[in-house]
């Protein structure tokens, strides 16, 4: 029999959480029924041990934005067009983004999950709750598009357009969303085309791609061929199905042809189109573009469940613990991937998604990034409350989601809201895998909203998210009465409203303190909703997402976490205030929508004109030195930044080789990003003077010691009353300390009574060969533990041509070009 003793060390062997902390920061200890469960899932332990996992891979870094820009986050099958069959499509993108991107300024629209559903109806309501997260719902297909639309001859042409009537129709209502009836028609329209048949060139496109996706296509295909026959729960499926590779299945494969060439078909379309909305974008002068999402996991009946048994764990679904809003905790009935398993195929799935993900974008969203870290099992018949968390291999799958990104030259975003771990975000910017900020959750330690210049720079800005309500309904008060009429609530109605009114109350004395409210008036819900945006510019957050919904005046959430037919999730068009709809067509007439648009971009303007310093400096051995100054709130541990009021030592291989990265903290409250409203100021002294410098390095990169190399460099001392940091594109490779240990060989941190950075910048063909950052307190780097004090991460160098360094405070610095 085993001891309660014995399950808890067997659980934590298999780093499952035997206690955990919850959003109040209360130690949670976890019931021994749920850890039996969560065990006898996870099964024996791995046979073999990890699979090697390339260097490349463990260091991936995902590229970082070039600049502070804006985009509109939509649902994209609420947002519809005259043309659309009342169901927002692929063509309604590519329109959103050209005129945002062309008549608003801006550079990027983020999308929720365009995964692949069902292949007949019902379809699941939910973008989130997919059959596979690799392909794409033909749902989003616009007929009209396919090439072989115009070579209908008129009497099918009169079909399909009697086909679609209806449905625009539909598409000119507030009524909700009716995928099945789309659904039904589409596919209608689509057999009437595939009978026109392909041409030689678009024959040999469509053989190109099923060969480029390795059989994903077919595969697809012959999943959904199957789930037309015998429903799309595989584990319904008669016995001899179970498993893809039976013979029966390979049997099936022929059998049913036609219908898997049907499926990989429309994958074929809906990727050219997914192509020819990102073409779009870009043509419309957006630097970014679309940015897809990719959902936590997909049904455990369907498509990637049953191609990939060997690395889901059935009997266990993922969720959320309770937090503040979603007092219940959320279960979203979807299957984790095996850590374990997951590891020995050194996070290939991962891969694979992700790269089918940005193949056509210019970015990716991941749903639930702390999922990279660990995520909360929740055990089959038990509640939210009842799960625990089970840890993954971070490095191994944030590595493999960075690596992959930066293959595809697209941005990773990582939804980062909720219970977070308070190393987590400071792993991901160690990736540049940027983070999620939301308005309401943006909060100092004492409860009240956090100042523009306490936001972190890497990250999404947004003021709230397809799960909460829009910013009207906070000011209204109608996001307590619709929780409370759902049963959503965990403490009485009246003090749930006196606490969202004094919430409210608290953002419209911080929005009249920053003179985005005028006057003693209660403002409108519009004008809450503009100066909330306004007051996004204003953060240091390198994207800002402008949600379209609230822009156009909806009071309704998209989604209703904790309930299922109670609301209708995801199935609510685009309307206005009054809830009348709102098409495509009106947007650019929109009032609302244009004032947000508007407030947004011209606050990203103001900020970078009054942010930017340009100083020069020339010498006859290096050309012209060009710093620049920028204005800019840090927090801790994100990119281009050292983590908050930590300084550190770095030595490099003189030969391109490793280097070592200590942390070292100064006097407390030195570099802290929020600092009694005091700001920094630029540059008391700059000198520019020729050197000769010892380097710190040893072959491997391991261990740092003292080595004298030939060359002379230039020495640029900026004695600053903060830090700030400087980088040479293309010298350093970054590195990760972990907290609280001294890398071997660290013999010496750097000695200075002042507060300034030191870099050593090569003259000729001598390379970059030592940097430093000098602060005003030094620790003893012999004594064990000394870096511990830093508390935390910082991500003191990256590779790229616009990276920076380090710094803290006020005044980072850009990128010293030679």
């Amino acid at each position: 029999m085993t001891t309660r003793s014995e399950l808890r060390d067997r659980a934590q062997a298999r780093n499952v959480a035997v206690c955990y902390q919850d959003w109040r920061g209360r130690r949670v200890e976890v019931a021994d029924e749920t850890l039996a469960a969560v065990l006898d899932a996870l099964g024996d332990g791995p046979a073999n041990a990890a699979a090697r996992v390339p260097h490349d891979v463990r260091d991936g870094v995902a590229p970082f934005p070039s600049r502070r820009s804006w985009g509109f986050t939509v649902q994209l099958y609420s947002l519809r067009s005259r043309a659309s069959w009342g169901h927002g499509d692929l063509r309604d993108l590519a329109d959103l983004a050209a005129w945002s991107g062309r008549a608003l300024g801006a550079d990027f629209v983020v999308v929720n999950p365009l995964h692949a559903a069902e292949p007949l109806p019902p379809v699941s309501p939910s973008p989130y709750l997919p059959m596979s997260r690799r392909h794409i719902s033909p749902l989003y297909l616009r007929i009209e598009d396919i090439p072989e639309y115009a070579g209908l001859d008129p009497g099918d042409r009169a079909r399909v357009d009697a086909l679609a009537g209806p449905l625009r129709a539909a598409s000119a209502t507030a009524a909700l969303i009716d995928r099945d009836a789309v659904w039904d028609v589409k596919r209608a329209a689509l057999q009437i085309i595939r009978a026109v048949g392909l041409g030689p060139r678009r024959s040999a496109e469509l053989a190109a791609f099923r060969a480029r996706d390795g059989g994903a296509a077919d595969d697809w295909g012959l999943w959904c061929a199957i789930a037309e026959r015998h429903g799309p729960d595989w584990r319904s499926w008669p016995g001899a199905l179970a498993d893809p590779g039976s013979a029966e299945v390979k049997r099936l494969r022929g059998e049913l042809a036609d219908r898997v060439d049907f499926h990989a078909w429309l994958q074929w379309l809906a990727a050219e189109q997914a192509a020819a909305a990102q073409h779009a974008a870009r043509q419309a002068g957006m630097r970014i573009g679309v940015i897809a999402d990719l959902a936590v996991g997909a049904h455990p009946g369907g498509a990637d469940a049953w191609a990939g048994q060997d690395v889901v764990v059935a009997g266990i679904s993922v969720g959320a613990p309770p937090d503040e809003f979603n007092q219940r905790g959320q279960d979203w009935a979807l299957p984790p991937w095996h850590p374990e398993r997951l590891a020995e195929l050194a996070g290939g799935p991962l891969a694979e998604l992700v790269a089918a993900a940005t193949r056509d974008a210019g970015g990716m969203r991941v749903d639930h990034v702390m999922g990279l870290a660990r995520l909360w099992w929740i055990p089959a018949g038990m509640t939210p409350q009842q799960g625990t968390y089970v840890r993954y291999d971070h490095e191994l799958l944030g590595g493999v989601l960075a690596g992959q990104v930066s293959r595809a030259g697209a941005l990773a975003i990582g939804e980062d809201l909720g219970t977070v771990e308070s190393w987590l975000r400071g792993f991901l910017a160690s990736r540049r895998i940027l983070g999620t900020s939301m308005l309401w959750f943006e909060r100092r330690a004492d409860g009240t909203p956090r100042r523009p210049r306490g936001w972190r720079r890497g990250c999404l800005a947004t003021v709230g998210t397809h799960d909460m309500p829009p910013a009207a309904a906070f000011l209204t008060g109608d996001q307590v009465a619709l929780r409370a009429g759902l049963g959503l609530l965990t403490r009485p109605e009246r003090e749930e409203r006196a606490a969202a009114e004094a919430e409210a109350a608290t953002w419209l004395a911080m929005l009249a303190c920053e003179g985005l409210l005028a006057g003693s008036a209660a403002p409108s819900p519009e004008q809450f909703t503009t100066a909330l945006y306004a007051y996004l510019t204003r953060t240091q957050a390198m994207l800002i997402g402008v949600s379209l919904a609230e822009a156009a005046g909806e009071r309704r959430p998209q989604n209703m976490p904790g309930t299922t037919d109670e609301y209708p999730n995801w199935q609510i068009p685009l309307t206005d205030r009054n809830g009348d709809p709102v098409l495509l067509e009106d947007l650019p007439g929109h009032r609302g929508a244009l004032a947000v648009a508007d407030t947004v971009s011209a606050g990203l303007r103001r900020r970078t004109r009054r942010g930017r310093q340009d100083l020069r400096l020339r010498t006859a051995a290096a050309g012209e030195l060009r710093v620049w100054h920028r204005r800019a709130d840090v927090r801790a541990a994100e990119p281009g930044q050292v983590g908050r009021a930590v300084l550190g030592v770095l030595a490099e291989r003189l030969d391109g080789g490793g280097q070592d990265v200590a942390e070292v903290p100064h006097a407390p409250g030195a570099g802290g990003a929020e600092r009694g409203g005091r700001r920094a100021h630029g540059p008391e002294r700059v000198e520019l003077r020729a050197d000769r410098r010892d380097h710190a390095a040893r072959a491997g990169g391991r261990v740092a010691q003292e080595r004298r190399a030939g060359g002379v460099g230039l020495e640029l001392d900026l004695r600053v009353r903060l830090p700030v940091g400087l980088e040479r594109p293309d010298v350093l490779e970054r590195r990760r300390m972990v907290p609280g240990a001294v890398r071997p060989g660290v013999r010496h941190i750097v000695d200075a009574v002042v507060v300034q950075v030191t870099v050593l910048v090569a003259v000729g063909l001598a390379p970059v060969g030592y940097r430093a950052f000098r602060a005003g307190h030094a620790v003893d780097g012999h004594r064990p533990g000394a870096l511990g004090q830093a508390g935390s991460v910082g991500v003191l160098a990256e590779r790229g041509t616009e990276r920076v360094v380090g710094g803290a405070g006020l005044w980072p610095v850009r990128p010293l070009r030679l």
